[in-house]
């Protein structure tokens, strides 16, 4: 009997060496042998499982809360323009009319605005594909609309986003984070850093929330 017959390369128990190239080897000897191998091969085979499947129930529910949060559409102030994800990767604005254009997106829809005058919209949430190894992940991307709509800013954060509201007069959005607040100059294309008790110096746009 030779170890390869277990496939292990460790050493096996010291009474079990002495005897494994006998004809004729002790019944407990060898219980005692494959009892060894098998306890070590369980243990490492737990470890792994745990973890995959750890990874595994991570992604599902990250997915699962995703397409719970894309359901909602984004509605704009005056009720005239709604936005959310028609399919994967692809965001569909519909006007009043009834009439709509599609524009590409990166992330699930878990939240978003419309500015007041409908000239902007503000959409933030998780990548369309969740990864386990980075659950906070979120995306943040604003877009011009008028026409065909067109993405101008695109920005990963690697915590949570709570908001993104515009300013009254249009020109700013205030993106609150687990880790603090960004201003968004709209105009500029360009985000100034705040801590999170940061209270921005401008008011917020006023209408209902969606």
């Amino acid at each position: 009997m030779h170890l390869s017959q277990f496939g292990h390369e460790q050493p096996f128990p010291r009474r079990c060496s002495r005897t494994l190239d006998r004809p004729l080897w002790p019944q407990i000897c060898q219980r005692d042998c494959q009892q060894w191998y098998f306890a070590g091969k369980l243990k490492t085979h737990s470890r792994y499982w745990v973890s995959d499947m750890l990874k595994i129930w991570i992604s599902t529910l990250l997915l699962s809360c995703g397409v719970a949060h894309a359901a909602a559409p984004v509605v704009s102030c005056d009720k005239a323009y709604a936005a959310e994800v028609s399919r994967p990767g692809l965001l569909a604005i519909t006007g009043q009319d009834g009439k709509f254009s599609h524009v590409k997106i990166g992330h699930h829809v878990d939240g978003g605005r419309f500015s007041q005058d409908d000239r902007y919209l503000i959409l933030y949430g998780m990548p369309a594909q969740a990864n386990p190894q980075s659950p906070q992940t979120n995306f943040l991307t604003l877009y011009k609309l008028g026409g065909q709509p067109k993405t101008i800013v695109r920005r990963v954060y690697g915590g949570g986003i709570y908001s993104a509201d515009f300013s009254a007069d249009g020109k700013f959005v205030a993106v609150t984070t687990r880790i603090g607040v960004d201003i968004l100059d709209v105009k500029k294309i360009s985000f100034e850093s705040h801590d999170p008790a940061y209270t921005p110096k401008f008011p917020l746009q006023a209408c209902d929330r969606h």
